[in-house]
């Protein structure tokens, strides 16, 4: 990496990760996001999320430039992502998971990207799109019966990110038509946040908590 790419990485790591959590041994984006950085299409979408919020503070021409090239490379590789027929393979695609939840968070920040009713925000939809693959490369099994689940800490760590995106949305958007509404699917939605021990789903970002919110409602 140049100098602005090692910089750009750096704050990620010391800046961002640490403004999104307090608690350094848990926290998802730095223990469990960051070490996937050897995907250049994660590395490249770590940069420019990175490379926005110092852009706010220090306006400096070149990494516009540098970010904005990174955005296009990072795109490129998600499409290739999302087009490949392994990110939908049981207990793969996370590299697929990973980019869509930092490029979910660039959309978060990017307020020129953002979009007016009636549609629905960059960020929702690329959230949505990682509850698709979590729900598409999900083993099945449930609860704290270990001997069927194919799970490891960054599974888990997606599931609190993504499920956390799109549940705490809900009561924000608007119902669903009852001509649409499928109470089937709906019952199975989010399945996935019952990873692992309990531990593993009550502790910390507590996947558990956040799956009782879908049935409150």
């Amino acid at each position: 990496m140049d100098k602005i790419d090692r910089r750009l990485f750096e704050f990620y790591i010391k800046n961002w990760c640490p403004g999104r959590s307090v608690l350094r041994d848990t926290n998802l984006w730095l223990k469990d996001l960051a070490p996937m950085h050897g995907n250049e299409g994660i590395l490249q979408a770590i940069k420019c999320l990175a490379g926005t919020y110092i852009y706010d503070y220090m306006p400096d021409e070149r990494i516009r430039q540098r970010i904005n090239q990174l955005y296009v490379e990072a795109d490129q590789n998600y499409i290739a992502h999302l087009n490949a027929p392994e990110s939908r393979e049981v207990g793969k695609g996370q590299e697929a998971i990973t980019m869509t939840v930092l490029l979910s968070m660039l959309d978060i920040v990017l307020t020129e990207r953002r979009l007016k009713k009636p549609y629905n925000p960059r960020w929702l939809e690329g959230f949505r799109q990682g509850e698709y693959f979590l729900q598409a490369t999900d083993p099945g099994a449930r609860y704290w019966k270990n001997n069927n689940v194919q799970y490891n800490e960054l599974r888990i760590s997606q599931s609190i990110i993504v499920g956390r995106a799109v549940i705490l949305a809900q009561p924000m958007m608007a119902l669903p038509s009852p001509q649409t509404f499928n109470p089937e699917a709906e019952a199975g939605r989010f399945s996935w946040l019952l990873y692992g021990t309990e531990k593993d789903i009550g502790s910390n970002a507590s996947p558990q908590l956040i799956y009782g919110k879908t049935q409150a409602g």
